[in-house]
């Protein structure tokens, strides 16, 4: 009875632990008219995207990307607006990380 409750909260701690450490594809930061990846590889598509949305406009904030079931997933920081968001989520290029291509042509990353 004893080895199983252990057992029980290590499991439930790695759970707990796995869902903490969520493992972006890539992270975007949004600042003063400038679109730098901080992590990752981003399609330059994306990135001419995101200027052209923050021109003449103060945006701040992150758009990161997670690849849950071959399928890339953005969130976005509380300080982009709704809208924003949903120009973002259209222009990007969801198509590229459907498959599970190692090399994303076009893209721009920190090396």
């Amino acid at each position: 009875m004893t080895i199983s409750i252990v057992i029980g909260f290590i499991a439930l701690a790695v759970l707990v632990y796995r869902l903490r450490h969520i493992h972006y594809t890539f992270v975007c930061e949004l600042r003063s008219g400038k679109v730098t990846v901080v992590k990752g590889h981003v399609p330059s598509s994306f990135v001419h995207d995101c200027r052209q949305m923050m021109r003449g406009r103060k945006v701040v904030g992150l758009v990161k990307g997670i690849n849950s079931d071959g399928k890339m997933k953005l969130r976005f920081s509380s300080s982009i607006t709704q809208s924003d968001q949903i120009y973002l989520e259209k222009q990007f290029p969801h198509k590229l990380y459907d498959s599970k291509a190692s090399d994303i042509n076009g893209s721009v990353s920190l090396d």
